[in-house]
């Protein structure tokens, strides 16, 4: 595939042809599952950034790189990598949150950030002040 439009145009005729929906109806569900899979893809990829940065040894390290760096996905690795450490970083948490809606301009970013709080959430025991 050459682009995005192509994969959307091939999504489409596959869509229709199987469930005989409006062209409209295809383009949804063809986006909709090019977001799940780019979604996918990024969230395994900062699963695997974190758990092999994991480490309080390597702390200073990754604090250096986020200064340097104010890329989401810097955010995001550093976001995941102190979950994995049983740190919850709220103030990062909330500037990445609050910056990206500002914006409004990377679903994705959102979407992995509340995904990957609520899966910590939901893996280890968390007081009620702390879930808030």
């Amino acid at each position: 595939m050459k682009s995005d439009n192509e994969l959307k145009e091939f999504m489409i005729s596959i869509i229709q042809e199987k469930n005989k929906t409006s062209e409209e109806e295809a383009l949804s569900i063809a986006e909709k599952m090019i977001f799940e899979m780019c979604r996918s893809v990024c969230r395994y990829l900062i699963n695997f950034i974190a758990k092999a940065t994991a480490s309080p040894q390597l702390d200073q390290i990754i604090n250096d790189l986020l200064l340097k760096n104010s890329n989401p996905a810097y955010q995001l690795i550093f976001i995941q990598t102190q979950l994995q450490l049983g740190r919850i970083p709220k103030r990062e948490i909330k500037v990445l949150y609050e910056n990206e809606n500002e914006n409004e301009k990377n679903m994705i970013v959102t979407t992995l950030l509340q995904n990957m709080v609520l899966n910590y959430i939901y893996m280890n025991k968390i007081d009620f002040s702390e879930k808030k």
